[in-house]
């Protein structure tokens, strides 16, 4: 079959239901059946029948129309022209007066394709004929997200595609600056923000927070900026969002903070700055886990308990113990597995040296808190002894 539209093909809408489809099918392979056409128009005929039966069997049924819908066909050529940056093609198609904020049937528009290509002269061009930046896709995403997403992609190919991500960065700057969204949300409420944390693009998110990006922004699970950044332990933008009152107590998922999930791999920079922003060192999740047992557990992957091979690497894992410990976190709180604590679980991972060097750790601790209070103690005594004194000489005066 040619390359043509499906739907164009039988003359109707991608919003059109079975019904109608059923019914332009019928009306087009009656008017080209080779049975009602003259001899001469019988091969032209015949050619226009099979392409018309073709195309109703692309789009009858629901699992072959969910990938047709989604395939390449599907796109309009102003589409093609946006997501490939032939900027000659997409003025040459707009100066035809085309609909530039016609969808596809996930509801992506052309200037969602070339923001999430970067193809930042395109996205210009789209935006000086007035194409739309306040549109959304079928799951809520907006420009915006297409071109930060089109970021992350960028970020983990090889060096040279720096340009790449600094035209993206560009492009979210052009798209803002024409008013689209900074805070949009998709239906399960994630933001541009959230998506350019997890990457940890440092000047994205700099950006985004110049535009006043909302850090408090959460998903219908509990997932912010700081959980995904602080979960990928990228420490910079771990600081920036703490800069701007992220909450470093948020709860996600299971009741875990961003503390857990940072400790859970070990990235001590990231809990040291969350320490340093009053994260609670000894909060508890639902699974009774602290911060403190998500970091000594050998069995975690991205803080789920999981049966996986041998131990997680974690170079980290001393200096993250020291910095939880030297924040007083509590050696005996008890996890779910037979009430363990963190003691229980190094002994039983066989992790010995970190065993007594945790125990080092709480002795050095207790030894140093005991101290403490019996200096307050003495000076507390020695304040009592000079009380009468003091009482005596004002009374004297």
């Amino acid at each position: 079959m040619s390359q043509r539209d499906a739907y164009a093909i039988l003359g109707i809408s991608r919003a059109s239901g079975p019904d109608e489809i059923k019914k332009a099918y019928r009306a087009k392979a009656l008017k080209y059946h080779p049975d009602k056409v003259p001899d001469e128009d019988r091969g032209e005929a015949t050619a226009r029948f099979q392409e018309i039966q073709s195309a109703f069997e692309q789009i009858c049924k629901g699992d072959r129309r969910l990938n047709w819908d989604l395939g390449p066909i599907s796109k309009s050529e102003l589409v093609r022209a946006c997501e490939g940056g032939d900027f000659s093609t997409v003025k040459i198609l707009l100066e035809e007066s085309v609909d530039l904020n016609g969808t596809d049937s996930t509801g992506r528009t052309p200037l969602m394709f070339a923001s999430g290509s970067g193809h930042l002269e395109v996205i210009r061009l789209l935006l000086e004929h007035q194409a739309d930046v306040m549109m959304r896709n079928c799951a809520g995403h907006t420009c915006v997200m297409f071109a930060v997403g089109g970021a992350l992609k960028a970020s983990n190919l090889q060096n040279a595609q720096t340009d790449r991500t600094e035209q993206y960065l560009q492009a979210v700057r052009v798209l803002l600056d024409k008013g689209a969204p900074v805070n949009g949300v998709t239906a399960y409420g994630l933001s541009a923000l959230m998506l350019a944390s997890t990457s940890g693009r440092v000047e994205m998110v700099e950006l985004l927070l110049q535009r006043e990006a909302d850090v408090a922004l959460a998903s219908d699970i509990g997932l912010t900026a700081l959980v995904m950044a602080s979960d990928k332990g990228h420490v910079t933008t771990v600081r920036l969002l703490l800069e701007k009152m992220a909450d470093a107590n948020s709860r996600h998922g299971n009741g875990k903070t961003p503390l857990m999930s940072a400790a859970a791999q070990a990235y001590t920079e990231v809990v040291s700055e969350l320490l340093k922003h009053s994260a609670d060192v000894n909060a508890q999740a639902e699974n009774g886990y602290t911060a403190l047992l998500y970091a000594v557990e050998t069995q975690l992957k991205d803080g789920l308990v999981c049966p996986i091979e041998g131990s997680l690497e974690k170079p980290g894992l001393e200096d993250t113990l020291r910095i939880l410990l030297d924040a007083a976190a509590d050696v005996n709180l008890m996890g779910p597995r037979q009430r363990q604590t963190a003691l229980d679980v190094l002994e039983a991972s066989g992790n010995l040296e970190m065993l007594q060097r945790l125990r080092e750790r709480q002795s050095d601790r207790q030894s140093s808190s005991k101290s403490s209070r019996g200096e307050d103690q003495r000076q507390w005594f020695g304040l009592r002894c000079l009380r009468p004194v003091a009482f005596c000489w004002s009374w004297c005066c």
